[in-house]
């Protein structure tokens, strides 16, 4: 299985830069350093056993601290979980939209959804899952889960009615609808590990899987000859 590091979040740039006292920067760096050691931890614990079947023991122990070092970073394990399957979802996110240069808005969507189905994406896929799972016996996970998602739908919203402005969608598509369902094909694709593992190499797959995107978004033209 592959795993993934987990990245510590920059801070964004209308921060002004703050000029701390040697000492105060340091603890501020180790503070970090932990929490990034402790989101590592929980992602690859997550993903390999699951969210109930890891304790908070498990990931101090993994993290090289202990139990009370962790809460003093996170309020609890269900937040650990939503920490780092929000990461995961959101840099899968940020790496597909970030180079699309002049691409339509079909083949925008379609890249963000073709993307989850990559092998480097299997870590991403098992945290989603088991993010799933945990909302239904934690409501907090369910809340943060439900704002991820309102979050992305508006975003694919947005690229939908993009198009719809310059033409290459159709404008009797319901552009919050359609990105609902965009977003239900991306949950599907994140069982498809266990529900069907061929379906990831199959270049006719990746081609109908394109193509039903431009469906259901209500693209004027079909996908081009793009590889999975």
């Amino acid at each position: 299985m592959s795993t993934m590091r987990y990245r510590r979040d920059v801070e964004p740039a209308r921060i002004a830069v703050q000029v701390l006292p040697a000492t105060a920067d340091g603890r501020r760096r180790r503070g970090e350093d932990t929490r990034a050691r402790i989101m590592g931890s929980a992602a690859e614990l997550f993903a390999a056993h699951g969210f109930d079947a890891t304790s908070t023991q498990a990931i101090a122990a993994a993290s090289g601290i202990t139990v009370a070092a962790i809460y003093r970073h996170v309020p609890s394990k269900a937040d650990l979980l939503v920490a780092v399957a929000r990461h995961a979802l959101e840099t899968t996110f940020a790496e597909t939209m970030s180079d699309v240069g002049t691409s339509t808005a079909a083949r925008r969507i379609s890249d963000i959804v073709v993307a989850y189905t990559e092998p480097e994406r299997e870590f991403t896929r098992r945290l989603v899952v088991e993010l799933t799972h945990a909302a239904a016996q934690h409501p907090e996970v369910a809340s943060s889960l439900q704002r991820f998602h309102e979050r992305a739908r508006q975003h694919i919203a947005d690229l939908v009615e993009a198009g719809q402005r310059d033409g290459s969608l159709r404008s009797d598509v319901d552009a919050t609808r359609a990105a609902r369902d965009v977003l239900l094909l991306i949950m599907g694709i994140c069982n498809i590990d266990v529900l069907d593992p061929d379906a990831l190499v199959d270049p006719d797959w990746h081609r109908t899987l394109r193509r039903t995107v431009h469906a259901t978004i209500g693209s004027r033209s079909e996908p081009g000859p793009v590889e999975p």
